[in-house]
């Protein structure tokens, strides 16, 4: 009987050990108002509070619920009722600071953290209709009315949010400044919102 080589065994038990290895959590599960699950590649689960989010992570929010979030460096996710957030990619090192995430319906808010502490940030939200590019801001975006387009509201920074898709591209630049994104169009000129629907906005995602 041939025999294996005890650094080939070695070798085998440490390839296995990193196949099998739980991925690095990105984020911890902060409120939870059920119902509220995660699908990543190979499964699915309920989240409850102190869970955490991983990448490649589809978070996915029933009627009625509220989930928040933050990552290692102290961004602040919300979501609102019947929502759906990928989190394609968040990186926060001395090497790296980059993050890709993906909105398809509902609502959330982004608070960000030292992610965008840099000369060059790279945070992005990419919708159905367009991206948003984040410089560092706390922002709100979603689906205000029922005709498919997505609302991108400027709620606090020092920073401006580029929102664009292949037509154009607006900069949202001051507090309460918001535009709209619809279909086969570029993005509208920004306008400071009235405080009624700042405040409808809002309502989506605020919690208990």
């Amino acid at each position: 009987m041939k025999t294996i080589p005890l650094f080939s065994l070695i070798f085998l038990t440490i390839t296995s050990a990193n196949l099998w290895a739980e991925p690095s959590a990105i984020a911890k599960t902060l409120f939870i108002k059920p119902s509220v699950s995660a699908q990543s590649p190979t499964t699915e689960r309920i989240i409850e509070r102190g869970d955490s989010i991983y990448h490649h992570d589809i978070i996915h929010t029933q009627t009625q619920a509220r989930a928040k979030f933050r990552f290692d460096d102290g961004t602040l996710l919300t979501m609102g009722e019947n929502s759906v957030f990928a989190i394609k990619e968040f990186v926060s090192s001395k090497q790296k600071k980059h993050a890709v995430l993906e909105f398809t319906q509902g609502a959330f808010r982004i608070l960000t953290g030292s992610i965008t502490d840099t000369s060059s940030p790279s945070f992005t939200v990419n919708t159905p209709m367009g991206s948003i590019g984040i410089r560092g801001t706390d922002f709100w975006g979603g689906n205000l009315s029922d005709d498919g387009s997505i609302d991108v509201l400027l709620i606090d920074s020092e920073h401006t949010i580029e929102v664009s898709n292949s037509h154009g591209k607006v900069v949202l630049r001051q507090a309460g400044e918001g535009t709209t994104l619809k279909p086969n169009m570029a993005p509208l000129t920004p306008k400071i919102w009235p405080q009624a629907k700042v405040q409808k906005a809002l309502n989506t995602i605020n919690l208990p």
